[in-house]
């Protein structure tokens, strides 16, 4: 907030607090001749090398503060836009590169230390204005340039506060308007005493937010009291002992806490952003120790029988019988034999595996062919296939209990079945574990 000085009064002396409205004021004809005019700051240079140390100098006079520039205009706050749907989480971006740091502009020198004054009379403080409305918020302006600092005036008496303004009602919350420029700062009203604050009114509902209204322009502000002349400046006399601190001023009493509005209706939950990237994976643990062996397993063996029909005088089999083999291609069980009849024993209980084939070249008469192995359990496992020219192929898994057991490969059909001309016509194989 600016000050006021009449140009004209006794009140110009060197002084070193703010007292002009604008940044340039004081290149009026009639400012104050203790302070300097605005001098613009020039572009930051690079950093230079830093120097040695030189010894240090004779304190100098405290130079009057400098004029403080102009802040500029804030700029207009956009209207915020409706909240979007949480989009995917993209990846990071790389950290940009730390722009070169400013070189720091040279430091004036210290002026020599004058000679102490006397302290004036501390003058009264006038009483604040009452503050006008603000003004509706306009666009940010660029910084003004930093003004040169000037002497530093001798310290006046800090006069008393006057007591705080009565705290008003809170107004009813409007509806926001767009924001305009930000209005002229008028000058500062004398501070008024403090009223008790009045009693926070009941927060009401919220209402519908309506239009933003406009801002009201800021009110005027009050001139500043004449400072009292400044002494002239004597011989520096032996310091005073330090007066006793005065009390603290009672506190006024906080006003009641407004009861607390209702909560406004929670917001659609955003989409759900898209699955980051998988992270690396962690390197591999240790291999832990090995465990101790376990104990050996008994012995197990694969054995069995395969048997095929390779005669090529065999064309036909007539229902219901035996396929004759009449090759031993495989005899790797003690526990399975076989009689060259189509007759095969096992000696040994335990699980047995068949898989079999046949290659016909059509019936007598049915449309399918079925052929199954037949147990003297007794048990039958067949299988059927409705091509009666080509390859027909079944499996049996039997379990003996009771040895010796024997089984047969029948025909099923229904009729007789032809075997085609080829090189093998039927095939058997049976294996067994044993532990």
């Amino acid at each position: 907030m600016s000050k006021n000085i009449n140009p004209d009064s006794s009140d110009i002396s060197r002084h070193g607090h703010w007292h002009y409205n604008t940044p340039c004021d004081h290149h009026s004809p009639k400012h104050c001749g203790a302070c300097v005019p605005c001098v613009p700051t020039g572009v930051t240079g690079i950093t230079g090398i830093t120097g040695p140390t030189g010894p240090t100098g004779v304190t100098g006079a405290t130079g009057d503060p400098g004029v403080t520039g102009l802040t500029g205009a804030t700029g207009a706050t956009g209207t915020t836009g409706a909240t979007g749907t949480t989009g995917a989480t993209g990846t990071t971006g790389a950290t940009g590169t730390t722009g070169a740091t400013g070189t720091t502009g040279a430091t004036g020198t210290t002026g020599a230390t004058g000679a102490t004054g006397t302290t004036g009379a501390t003058g009264a403080t006038s009483a604040t204005g009452a503050t006008g409305p603000t003004g509706a918020t306009g666009t940010t302006g660029a910084t003004g340039p930093t003004g040169a600092t000037g002497d530093a005036g001798a310290i006046g008496a800090t006069g008393a506060t006057g007591p705080t303004g009565a705290t008003g009602d809170a107004g009813a919350i409007g509806a926001t308007g767009a924001t305009g420029p930000t209005g002229a700062t008028g000058d500062a009203g004398a501070i008024g005493a403090t009223g008790a604050t009045g009693p926070t009114g009941a927060t009401g509902p919220t209402g519908a937010t309506g239009t933003t209204g406009a801002i009201g322009a800021t009110g005027a502000t009050g001139s500043t009291g004449a400072t009292g002349a400044t002494g002239a400046i004597g011989a520096t006399g032996p310091t005073g002992a330090t007066g006793a601190t005065g009390p603290t001023g009672v506190t006024g009493t906080t006003g009641a806490i407004g009861a607390t509005g209702p909560t406004g209706a929670t917001g659609d939950t955003g989409a759900i952003g898209a699955t980051g990237a998988t992270g690396d994976t962690g390197a591999i643990g240790a291999t832990g120790d090995t465990g101790p062996t376990g104990a050996t397993g008994a012995a197990t063996a694969l054995s069995g029988l395969e048997v095929q029909l390779q005669d090529p005088a065999a064309t036909t089999i007539a229902d219901d019988a035996p396929i004759i083999f009449d090759t031993i291609v495989n005899d790797l069980s003690l526990d399975i034999a076989y009689d060259l009849l189509g007759t095969i024993t096992i000696t040994a209980p335990g699980v047995y595996y068949i898989s079999w084939w046949i290659a016909t070249d059509g019936t007598d008469g049915p449309g399918t062919v079925t052929f199954s192995i037949v147990t003297s359990a007794p048990q039958t496992i067949g299988a059927s296939s409705q091509m009666t020219q080509g390859q027909i192929t079944g499996t049996a898994l039997i379990s003996v209990i009771a040895a010796p057991l024997t089984l047969q490969l029948i025909n099923n059909t229904g009729g007789t079945v032809g075997f085609a001309a080829t090189p093998f016509k039927a095939d058997l194989t049976i294996i067994n574990v044993t532990f």
